[in-house]
């Protein structure tokens, strides 16, 4: 039996890019879908299967809005810090700057 530092025991590598998104609202099913490219049905399904937390707290309503400084999780896919409001589109779409972090297990 060898004692190990807790640091040594999970060691992940993290991968972060900024992304700019169109959302026509600022929901966070919405936010979820367009980050990840996945179908704003999907998002909702992992809302309510409880695979998603903003800012540490489990959220299960589709329609929870989401605000500048905002951490969302989502278990299996990564997460996405929201770092500000670029305005609208002509067409009304709202124009979010977002972080994505994607942790990956050292092998």
């Amino acid at each position: 039996f060898v004692e190990k530092p807790f640091a040594e025991l999970i060691q992940t590598e993290s991968s972060s890019i900024i992304k700019t998104v169109l959302v026509s609202s600022l929901r966070i099913d919405k936010i979820i879908a367009s980050t990840f490219e996945i179908s704003r049905n999907l998002a909702v399904n992992m809302l309510q299967s409880r695979k998603v937390k903003l800012n540490y707290l489990e959220i299960e309503k589709k329609d929870f809005p989401v605000g500048q400084g905002d951490l969302i999780s989502v278990r299996g896919l990564g997460r996405i810090k929201i770092l500000r409001f670029l305005g609208e589109t002509k067409k009304g779409k709202q124009k979010v700057e977002c972080e994505i972090t994607k942790n990956h297990k050292k092998k």
